[in-house]
């Protein structure tokens, strides 16, 4: 009780502040690299899908991907997991980079 009696009365008497309101910007993405590989081999399942749906040739892009990953799932070897994974943010980005081409011809 003579606690918040106490915060009260400096409270009181503090001079008061201007507060101001900062915006928060979103924090950016992580540098492709730091993606780790569960979440680079969903990204590639979810662009199989996306380019094929449920079609034969997005079954067909899916397996390819299941296989790719699954190749080399005992890979230890960090030189070798590194550019596996460039390998593979670079086939998503090649992909998103020739869709955005195809939108502005």
């Amino acid at each position: 009780r003579n606690l918040s009696l106490s915060v009260k009365a400096i409270v009181a008497t503090s001079p008061k502040r201007t507060t101001t309101t900062t915006t928060t910007t979103p924090l950016p993405p992580p540098p492709p690299m730091e993606r780790s590989t569960v979440q680079l081999y969903r990204d590639c399942l979810r662009l199989a899908k996306h380019i094929g749906g449920d079609s034969a040739k997005g079954l067909q892009l899916r397996r390819i991907a299941r296989t790719a990953f699954k190749k080399n799932l005992n890979e230890t070897d960090p030189q070798k997991i590194h550019a596996l994974k460039a390998d593979a943010i670079r086939a998503l980005s090649n992909y998103l980079v020739m869709k955005t081409l195809k939108k502005k011809t």
